[in-house]
């Protein structure tokens, strides 16, 4: 997706952070290289752990997540159970 890949000088911390733990929230995950941008940054400013919690989630189902497998994410999701459960991982159906 345009715009979406890891760039390095995206984000730009402005206070040192030096040997700090950094709780990362994003509202929604696409591609991923904002929030990996966001974490580069943060780490650059010294932050000793960065952690990273994702509210939402885009899924592309024609996109392949291991190029040239044939399988999809619309096929991974509508292989998944249909009804929700707490005990059931939702990347693994497990």
């Amino acid at each position: 997706m345009e715009g979406r890949d890891f760039d390095s000088n995206r984000y730009r911390s402005i206070i040192d952070l030096s040997g700090k733990s950094v709780l990362l929230l994003d509202d929604t995950w696409a591609t991923g290289g904002h929030a990996q941008a966001a974490g580069y940054s943060l780490a650059t400013a010294g932050a000793q752990k960065v952690a990273l919690i994702v509210i939402g989630r885009h899924i592309r189902r024609d996109y392949e997540p291991v190029q040239s497998s044939g399988e999809t994410c619309g096929d991974i999701l509508d292989a998944l159970p249909a009804e929700f459960d707490w005990a059931t991982c939702a990347v693994h159906a497990r």
